[in-house]
């Protein structure tokens, strides 16, 4: 499941630190969630089904076993915690598709600055774009096994270009160079043999 509250709407520029993805249970993957036996109910919340529709306005949401089970104005349980949403708005989890975790307080603070680059602003999935594998996917565990709250993190590593095509954004680099698709194969599954989920290439 993955959800994200944002205060009074959605937002329309990127100054939105009203956003609160409140506790583990809101983050798709987080271990802890999956412990609690009792339902939560966040309720007074605004909820927007799709885009272009008219929104639920002050109903509440159930949640068991990390999945969203029931949504509507009256809902009765038993064995439940109760969030009060305040009338914040709730939207499906957002996707960044453009992230660089290189951030080297990461290594000291790693909750502070995930939440900092995506929890406030929503987003539950991820997708890093060049940073160091092996740190990256690092991360990608402590998230998996609860340790922090986070967000998905999708890999799509290595990066090369077609011939000539290397950024001038990177002075003195040369990224690895192919000329026509299939020289591409090679470096693919070796990128996907060491834990990426996708290939980054810089194309024109």
């Amino acid at each position: 499941m993955q959800v994200s509250l944002l205060k009074g709407g959605f937002p329309r520029t990127q100054k939105f630190s009203s956003i609160l993805v409140a506790a583990c249970l809101f983050i798709s993957g987080c271990s802890e969630a999956q412990k609690r036996t009792d339902d939560l109910i966040i309720s007074n919340v605004r909820v927007y089904e799709k885009p272009g529709a008219e929104p639920l306005v002050g109903v509440s949401i159930v949640i068991r076993n990390g999945k969203i089970i029931k949504i509507g104005p009256k809902i009765s349980v038993k064995n439940k915690r109760v969030l009060d949403g305040n009338g914040r708005a709730v939207t499906a989890g957002l996707w960044n598709s453009h992230v660089h975790f290189t951030n080297p307080d990461l290594k000291v603070e790693p909750q502070t600055v995930v939440r900092e680059m995506t929890l406030k602003y929503g987003f539950t999935t991820v997708i890093d774009t060049g940073s160091y594998l092996p740190d990256t996917l690092a991360l990608a565990k402590l998230i998996e096994k609860g340790k922090i709250v986070g967000p998905r993190i999708l890999n799509a590593a290595g990066s090369f270009v077609f011939t000539d095509g290397t950024p001038s954004y990177l002075p003195g680099i040369k990224l690895p160079e192919i000329a026509v698709p299939e020289d591409a194969e090679p470096l693919v599954a070796n990128i996907l043999s060491s834990g990426a989920q996708g290939a980054y290439s810089h194309a024109s």
